[in-house]
């Protein structure tokens, strides 16, 4: 199915990178527009990103997925759809185009579901989205996200790196031990324990367990 991923999704390094390598492990589709990218150079150069960092990352977006770039999404500009922010109307158009199932946003109070309703969208927030992505299959989630974990720069920091990154992001609502290492996504009245062994293979432990 085909996910459009709010600008406010994509400047959360943590949360990015997660959900682009569930992505690219088949999950779902990706898609963005030029507003929303650009948008995403302007956050991120705010919070004091140099134009080349943000010149790799979105280079590096593009050639990892070509096909996420949405075309064409200007003409539902028209459409005047009544969200409470009407600059926020461009990610609406975007994944009216594209045909998208969900609009992945923090802002969930600027996209009411009865608006999106009307364009056969809903807005869903990264933390769910996260959970309901691991829970079509918790073993191959767990083997994308370890495959993210063993990309980062800092190895020997591995561990206290996550950690902290992910305190300081609110990831997944939002409690993570890497202890063995392992990550816990808790989330409406469940919680999910999902380990994660050093070879990048994910292994559920318990699976869905009740509080």
């Amino acid at each position: 199915f085909t996910v459009v991923i709010d600008t406010n999704v994509l400047a959360g390094g943590l949360v990015r990178n997660a959900l682009l390598h569930l992505a690219e492990a088949g999950f779902f589709r990706p898609r963005w527009s030029e507003r929303i990218i650009d948008e995403l150079q302007r956050t991120l150069a705010k919070r004091g990103k140099s134009s080349e960092y943000t010149s790799r990352l979105v280079g590096a977006m593009q050639r990892a997925f070509p096909e996420a770039w949405v075309e064409g999404w200007e003409v539902y500009m028209s459409l005047k759809p009544g969200l409470p922010d009407p600059d926020d109307n461009h990610v609406l158009a975007a994944a009216i185009r594209c045909d998208a199932a969900v609009i992945v946003t923090e802002n969930l109070r600027d996209f009411p579901s009865n608006v999106l309703g009307r364009y056969s969208t809903q807005p869903i927030s990264s933390d769910a989205f996260l959970a309901d992505t691991i829970d079509l299959s918790q073993r191959e989630a767990c083997a994308a996200l370890a495959r993210m974990r063993q990309g980062f720069n800092n190895p020997p920091g591995l561990q206290s790196g996550w950690s902290t990154a992910s305190r300081n992001s609110g990831f997944a609502r939002r409690r993570h031990s890497c202890d063995r290492p392992s990550m816990i996504f808790e989330r409406s009245g469940y919680r999910h324990r999902i380990s994660i062994d050093g070879s990048g293979e994910g292994v559920p432990d318990r699976g869905l367990l009740r509080r």
